[in-house]
């Protein structure tokens, strides 16, 4: 089943020239104009947000920036392994203190932005809504890339040597 969006457009023109090239295409409106809005969505996805191309303004970079860093924060506060699950209540209630808001609209607001950023995943469980963070896992190399970087150790002194943690 569909899902029903109502928005405000900046553009008024954009919009009338996109149900133009849809009468254009199909001869009517009706019908087809939500497929095509999908199609034109999942093209930009496809283009931009998918493929990490999106051109994210600086300021609202750093806004979620210093989210992320409070949330990663609730974990190592609580000496929780950041792959491990928390209370969703517990990190609302964390966002709240950290931001000094009390209104749930706010902080469910930066909740909702960290789950849709993929900071963190949610589910249900024992009959609460835990929260995890997302840990990205670092690939572990083939046996012959270890051995050949190993030989390269010993035997080259020029080789970057670096710490893995």
């Amino acid at each position: 089943m569909g899902k029903g969006v109502h928005t405000v457009l900046e553009d008024g023109e954009v919009w009338s020239e996109f149900k133009s090239f849809v009468m254009r295409k199909h001869g009517k409106i009706h019908g087809v104009l939500g497929q095509e809005l999908s199609k034109a969505m999942e093209s930009y996805l496809s283009t931009y947000a998918r493929k990490g191309g999106t051109h994210t303004h600086p300021a609202q970079r750093k806004k979620l920036d210093d989210l992320v860093a409070t949330a990663k924060e609730t974990w190592l506060r609580r000496s929780i392994p950041l792959d491990s699950s928390i209370s969703s209540e517990v990190l609302k209630a964390d966002l709240g203190r950290a931001y000094n808001v009390t209104d749930k609209r706010s902080i469910n607001s930066r909740f909702k932005q960290l789950v849709m950023a993929r900071v963190i995943d949610t589910r249900e469980s024992d009959g609460f809504e835990a929260c995890r963070f997302n840990v990205p896992t670092i690939p572990t190399p083939p046996p012959h890339m270890v051995e050949m970087a190993c030989w390269y150790l010993i035997h080259d002194p020029s080789f970057p040597s670096t710490t893995i943690p």
